[in-house]
């Protein structure tokens, strides 16, 4: 018989093949393949619970490996595997070919829970193992809510096996050899919940015309985005925005983030993890960190398929800052310290705010970014800047050029001018009711897009921006100054995005036009 158990890990858990071997020699039990001390500790919890089980154990030398030997485990899961691996050397039963068994024993023999489902499922989906029985603990109600929720989710099913639930070790003998085999397909779901709860309209306040196009561009083709301006321009009311607007996630990226999660709940929602970083935080803190349980998932995993909102982004440290050229890009993370190499997939939307220098005014130095008519109005109502030239250039230039470049749009938000009339009767309507006439805006122009790209805007590859857009006259000559290459795709994405917000099933010039003043400027 195969006994096989699970090192888990938040990210990849990995099967442990138990291996035994007795000797008649002086009595003893060892444990071997680099155990963790709560492993070491094992042969105590088996012992007492095959006493009060009333199971004779081996008066032989007892060595039990956990293969593969070189990786280091933890954990309390192991228990029930190493027992079960002993009870086919003490007792006389048809053992099954396969077995895992995941558990912690206590001293009176009952089976316990022991970790994260999650982590018992992914690895029976992605190891495809040989398994013919499953032994748990009892309390495995999560297994059954789990499985029938990946089945009507359209996930890949489970392969077939035969699921035992016992308390107790001593109940394993009978279960053995008279499993009841469980469809999981007739398993009911009725304890989740798929709604997607918004903020309450208390939360939010009226945007001005500028904003509210930002908001609407930024969400049509999820680009990230970076939003700059003086104090009490709107940014912290635009990240509200943000947060009520952002879509339900998927049900992979749903998943993958109930393996990150350290709760045990079973109660999901398709609800999208958004994630607020404060500006002291390390890359540690982004990418997760290694403990003597395995990995820590960080930041950027657990806000796979939602927000990520960094506050006062230039503040960050420049650590920090430049470890999100990968994730923003490619969307996925590889991490590598000597514990080990994770890799994870890093789908998230990133917004960021900041200010124009130290002492949060507005800098001659971003004049040009009020429109003319506008600054005669607001001239004596802008923060002033107490800051000189080059501490506003040398403030300015903590973002660079590389991580600029992998954000779509770096935009400097500057006072607007009073409302019209008929901005001012669209504002008398209720938040709620603005909320969702830009979520139907936002739904109807992603289906847009959908329907003629194949892609959200922001996520069109570069290969197609290429093959579509090269042999445009018209369109080389006002991208003729970007000299970035990954900064020219990133106005062509944002060029489609305006125009799937009109509706239209050719790109004009207009659309590029609006879509590089979107992009990165250095102050005058």
């Amino acid at each position: 018989m195969q006994v096989i158990s699970i090192f888990q890990d938040q990210f990849h858990p990995q099967k442990v093949l138990i291996e035994m071997s007795t000797r008649f020699q002086i009595p003893s039990f060892q444990i071997l393949g680099l155990p963790a001390p709560e492993i070491q500790e094992a042969r105590e919890r088996i012992m007492a619970a095959f006493m009060s089980s009333g199971f004779d154990f081996p008066k032989k030398k007892v060595v039990v490996n956990l293969a593969p030997s070189a990786l280091p485990k933890s954990g309390t899961g192991h228990d029930l595997a190493i027992a079960v691996t002993i009870l086919q050397e003490v007792l006389d039963i048809p053992w099954p070919e396969h077995l895992l068994a995941w558990g912690e024993l206590g001293l009176n023999g009952r089976v316990k829970p022991c970790g994260h489902i999650g982590a018992l499922i992914e690895i029976l989906i992605t190891e495809n193992l040989p398994l013919t029985l499953l032994l748990c603990p009892e309390d495995a109600i999560q297994f059954y809510t789990y499985v029938s929720w990946r089945i009507e989710n359209q996930l890949p099913a489970l392969p077939e096996f035969k699921l035992l639930c016992i308390r107790a070790l001593e109940e394993i003998p009978d279960q053995i050899q008279n499993p009841k085999k469980i469809n999981l397909e007739s398993l009911s779901s009725t304890e989740l919940s798929h709604t997607h709860i918004f903020p309450t309209p208390l939360a939010l306040l009226p945007l001005s015309s500028p904003l509210r196009r930002l908001l609407h561009i930024t969400m049509v083709g999820r680009h990230h985005a970076l939003l700059l301006g003086p104090k009490g321009v709107g940014k912290s009311q635009m990240l509200e925005w943000f947060k009520a607007l952002t879509p339900n996630s998927k049900p992979s990226q749903t998943w993958m983030r109930l393996l990150h999660s350290e709760s045990k709940t079973t109660h999901f929602t398709f609800d999208p993890p958004i994630r607020r970083v404060h500006a002291q935080v390390k890359p540690a803190h982004l990418f997760g960190s290694f403990n003597t349980k395995g990995f820590k998932a960080g930041e950027l995993a657990l806000a796979h398929g939602g927000l990520l909102i960094a506050d006062e982004f230039l503040e960050w440290h420049r650590d920090a800052k430049e470890c999100l050229r990968e994730p923003l890009e490619k969307k996925e993370v590889y991490f590598t310290k000597l514990q080990g190499s994770i890799h994870y997939p890093c789908d998230i939307h990133f917004v960021g705010t900041g200010n124009l220098c130290r002492c949060g005014g507005m800098p001659e130095e971003f004049i040009s970014y009020i429109q003319p008519d506008v600054l005669l109005t607001l001239r004596d109502k802008l923060p002033p800047c107490k800051c000189r030239h080059q501490e506003v250039r040398d403030y300015f230039g903590k973002v660079s050029g590389p991580i600029a470049d992998r954000i779509d749009l770096v935009v400097v938000i500057a006072p607007s001018k009073p409302s019209s009339a008929e901005e001012k009767s669209e504002n008398n309507d209720t938040v709620f009711d603005q909320l969702e006439s830009i979520k139907k805006g936002v739904a109807r122009d992603r289906a847009f897009a959908l329907q003629h790209f194949s892609y959200l805007p922001g996520e069109i590859p570069a290969s197609v921006l290429e093959e579509r857009y090269s042999r445009k006259k018209s369109f080389e000559l006002l991208l003729e100054p970007i000299q970035s290459l990954r900064s020219r795709h990133k106005i062509l994405r944002i060029a489609h995005t305006l125009q799937a917000m009109d509706q239209s099933v050719i790109m004009k010039e207009v659309h590029l036009f609006e879509a590089i003043q979107l992009r990165w400027k250095e102050p005058t």
